[in-house]
């Protein structure tokens, strides 16, 4: 008979194995949850990447519109000058018709 307070062989070693499995569970558990964390830590620098990438398309196309919106508004200019000279020369020359069959 074992001496009280002591188990006897057998049931230690059961003792013992599941305590062994229950610390491998334990870090296995604590590997995966590592694991977890670490392709968190991806993804979320990967969405920190995509979302700078988009920010900067963005930028880059509000850049292209404000100079497209640029030349578009120098061609209009251009256009109304070009227009302006002609109806000038046109007046001009309806004033010197006028004055000669005066």
């Amino acid at each position: 008979r074992p001496k009280s307070g002591t188990l006897p062989k057998p049931a230690l070693f059961q003792e013992e194995a599941a305590t062994a499995l229950l610390q491998d569970t334990s870090s296995k558990r604590a590997i995966d949850r590592q694991k977890l964390l670490n392709a968190n830590t991806k993804f979320d620098g990967r969405l920190d990447a995509a979302e700078e990438r988009h920010a900067r398309a963005e930028e880059e196309l509000r850049q292209q519109l404000k100079a497209a919106e640029a030349a578009e508004e120098a061609a209009r200019r251009k256009r109304l000058e070009a227009e302006a000279r002609r109806a000038r020369r046109l007046r001009r020359q309806e004033m010197r018709r006028n004055a000669a069959a005066a």
